[in-house]
């Protein structure tokens, strides 16, 4: 009598036939690593928006988002789609100090898909004449991005301020 695992092939077979199932029931996901490129164009979305921002631009800002995009701002609302996004950053720009600057800085990205990535970035707002962003200002910003059609785009952002004592204790 054969034990367990001594059909060697038989065992194999089995194996992948299962591997193969679980695939086609979208259990696995199987990929390759993403192309050097999409992680350059992701990382090309951080600076649209800064781009966007430093010009005050509400709707260069508003076309790195998905068509049906979110934005939570650091205070806690919630902006859905593009036109929302825009006409938020408008009220923003038309509230702000002449001047003032957004800067970032890239902490991490990770391919959650080949075509969903997840991305951290840190920064806030220097006030005219500010060359260091102080504690209280600063913020972890949290990407989803999305590739559709070809083309990477924010699915949702998320700014939130990092508390003075959790960042000096970091």
């Amino acid at each position: 009598m054969k034990g367990i695992g001594s059909n060697k092939s038989g065992s194999h077979r089995v194996a992948v036939l299962a591997i193969v199932w679980m695939l086609s029931l979208g259990l696995v996901t199987a990929w390759a690593a993403p192309p050097a490129d999409d992680e350059a164009d992701i990382r090309k979305l951080v600076d649209r928006i800064s781009d966007g921002w430093q010009k005050a631009d509400s709707d260069a800002v508003a076309r790195v988002f998905a068509e049906d995009g979110v934005l939570v701002a650091g205070e806690g609302s919630r902006r859905n789609g593009r036109a929302e996004i825009a006409h938020f950053m408008n009220q923003v720009f038309a509230g702000m100090p002449k001047g003032m600057r957004l800067t970032t800085q890239f902490k991490s990205l990770r391919f959650l898909r080949p075509d969903v990535a997840m991305l951290h970035t840190e920064g806030g707002f220097l006030m005219p004449g500010e060359t260091q962003l102080p504690p209280e200002r600063l913020g972890i910003q949290s990407f989803i991005a999305t590739k559709q059609a070809g083309a990477w785009h924010v699915a949702l952002f998320q700014n939130t301020r990092i508390q003075t004592q959790d960042y000096e204790s970091r």
